[in-house]
């Protein structure tokens, strides 16, 4: 990446149904979120190290249907 963040992302709940306007609709927002949680919540190297973590960061997403809604949180190990 621009800034040296190695990261991992591991993807969960693929089997969740979306529509295909739906999926055009949230590519954006969602290709955002992920990209703010590596700038502004995953810790540089050096940072990670020092505080016993992995030096590779971590970015987990997950898609889950909850009755008539699908729930998609992103999260960070930073």
């Amino acid at each position: 990446t621009k800034l040296q963040k190695p990261v991992e992302v591991h993807i969960s709940g693929e089997e969740t149904e979306l529509d295909k306007v739906l999926i055009e609709h949230i590519t954006d927002p969602l290709i955002h979120i992920v990209r703010n949680a590596i700038d502004h919540g995953i810790e540089s190297q050096s940072e990670r190290l020092q505080k016993g973590k992995s030096k590779v960061g971590n970015i987990y997403i997950n898609a889950k249907n909850s009755g008539s809604e699908v729930i998609i949180s992103i999260q960070d190990d930073g």
